[in-house]
């Protein structure tokens, strides 16, 4: 039996949530937004759960998109019409014929899945305050219209949930181990999980069911790698199914050579592709010096991504990133070996390669098929 994981409380957030929930005044409720993951729905459930009030839930999947209020229907009923106006009429008079609406509170999770019917419906609550109104939105996910204008036309407050801090990472980690957690295990889980709860949840889980995270001396080491669990990476296998083939090629350079350049991504993935990945929430842009250097949002997306790759496509993307990089001027020794260790199981070559080549001895060769850290990129 695994261990038990606490709520870690988010006061400021929480409390901005049961404000918007109880005025009268101004907006009618909340939508949270947020990374998949980082505890959206858990911190709307919890405040929605303090509430002296009634609270239905409903929640947006992927099989009800094509169901005319399908999230609604085991709240308002079936209906026969087939008109959309006579029939958002019908469920409105199902959901508020009790003349307390005012006193509930309406939960959508994942709101950004739901059909168009479904989101017009609940725009109209909105408009008309018949009832007050939390919702989940996942980052980089297209939604629809009548969902983004709750809170662009201040119906409803938007609250961005940011991942955990380092603080609140340990703190969460140490509450569940009930004992200290080394600085430098912390590190490579803050490192691994960029904060997000669930990526947390599942990387203490896995070392500690991989026996790489264990107590010595009244403290708790992490040795080795942060195993990842068969339900995180299914999770994560999920995501990337719906990921775009451009965008796709665009991470799967990523993960062979992070950092890279933002302008030798964007030659080789196209523009377009590294804008999608980053409006996603998959990478992000950082600054290093004089240039823009593109990194995964989470470390972990790049290891599983790398893990499909096979050794053919594996060669032919060093490749590419061979000759992308060498294109350029490589400035110091470290850059230059780091190509070099690129290029050892690439289809491209640096210079001209000798008939009969020696075993290297200094640069280790790079497999595909065995996940690592990918080293730092020559600039």
């Amino acid at each position: 039996m695994g261990p038990t994981w606490p709520l870690i409380q988010r006061q400021v957030e929480f409390d901005a949530i049961t404000a918007s929930l109880t005025t009268r005044s101004g907006g009618c409720g909340v939508v949270l937004t947020g990374d998949p993951g980082v505890g959206k729905t858990i911190l709307a459930r919890f405040a929605t759960e303090s509430l002296p009030r009634e609270v239905k839930w409903v929640a947006g999947t992927e099989s009800a998109r094509s169901i005319p209020l399908g999230v609604f229907a085991h709240l308002v009923g079936a209906s026969t019409s087939r008109d959309p106006v006579a029939f958002l009429s019908a469920a409105r008079q199902a959901l508020l014929d009790d003349g307390r609406s005012r006193d509930v509170v309406v939960g959508v999770d994942d709101a950004h899945l739901l059909d168009q019917l479904s989101a017009t419906f609940l725009h109209q609550l909105a408009l008309d305050r018949a009832v007050h109104i939390v919702a989940t939105v996942r980052n980089g996910e297209t939604v629809p219209d009548a969902i983004t204008s709750l809170w662009k036309d201040g119906h409803l407050l938007r609250l961005e949930l940011a991942p955990f801090s380092r603080e609140q990472s340990i703190e969460l980690i140490e509450s569940v181990l009930d004992g200290p957690l080394e600085g430098l295990s912390a590190d490579m889980i803050w490192e691994a999980s960029g904060g997000n709860a669930l990526f947390v949840r599942h990387l203490v889980e896995g070392a500690l069911e991989a026996g790489t995270l264990r107590r010595s001396g009244g403290v708790w080491q992490l040795r080795g790698r942060a195993a990842i669990t068969s339900e995180l990476a299914s999770l994560l296998e999920h995501r990337i199914d719906q990921i775009p083939h451009d965008v796709l090629q665009a991470l799967q350079l990523l993960t062979f050579c992070e950092p890279l350049d933002l302008d030798i991504l964007g030659q080789l993935a196209g523009d377009d592709a590294v804008e999608e990945a980053e409006r996603r929430g998959l990478v992000r842009i950082v600054e290093d010096g004089h240039r823009l250097d593109v990194r995964y949002t989470h470390p972990l997306f790049g290891e599983v991504i790398r893990r499909r790759v096979g050794r053919a496509a594996g060669r032919r993307l060093r490749g590419r990133l061979v000759e992308a990089l060498s294109s350029r001027a490589v400035v110091g020794s470290s850059n230059r070996i780091r190509l070099a260790e690129l290029a050892l199981d690439s289809v491209a070559a640096l210079g001209r390669r000798p008939e009969s080549p020696s075993p290297p001895l200094l640069l280790p060769r790079a497999d595909s098929r065995t996940p690592r850290t990918p080293s730092r990129c020559p600039r």
